[in-house]
């Protein structure tokens, strides 16, 4: 009887200790210098690995600048994000001239305002009219993790604006 008297004592005790504690998980969030970020080495590291990074993502913003017949301009933004504290960085930004048909012989006025053009594989223009960026969106593009994300972003753009109509 005495053996059960201290079993249980020492139950109780334990469970009156471990009731009034609490188990703290702070996770930190102590993100990435996104000015520190080799973007070149980042993207090529993407690239040749299997996975993507899981510390930073590169994605593609696209906003409608003009409407116009036949063609619209859009500026697309490519952003760096840091997925722990969700902070992000511009790191190129260009506006870029889409044509509605891709046979469609068309005058632009904005190609005429802009210094020089270059254009994607799929078509698409782009206008050069300032270089604030430290990097080139040209450049970056040609990263097909970028491309693709450029791609889904315009077509999820001009898709939804056409909608609206």
């Amino acid at each position: 009887m005495k053996t059960i008297k201290k079993i249980s004592t020492l139950f109780l005790l334990l469970v009156g200790i471990f009731s009034f504690t609490t188990i703290e998980t702070k996770t930190s969030k102590n993100g990435i210098n996104l000015d520190q970020i080799d973007v070149i080495e980042a993207l090529n590291k993407e690239y040749f690995e299997c996975r993507p990074s899981s510390k930073i993502m590169f994605y593609v913003e696209s906003t409608v600048e003009k409407k116009s017949r036949g063609y619209n301009v859009v500026k697309a933004d490519i952003k760096v994000l840091d997925r722990q504290t969700g902070n992000t960085k511009l790191l190129a930004s260009q506006s870029i001239v889409i044509a509605n048909n891709k046979d469609a012989i068309l005058e632009i006025p904005e190609l005429s305002d802009a210094r020089s053009t270059t254009e994607l594989t799929n078509g698409d223009i782009l206008l050069h009219k300032n270089n604030t960026n430290k990097y080139q969106f040209n450049d970056l593009v040609k990263y097909n993790s970028l491309y693709n994300s450029y791609v889904n972003s315009t077509n999820k753009l001009l898709n939804t604006s056409r909608l609206n109509k």
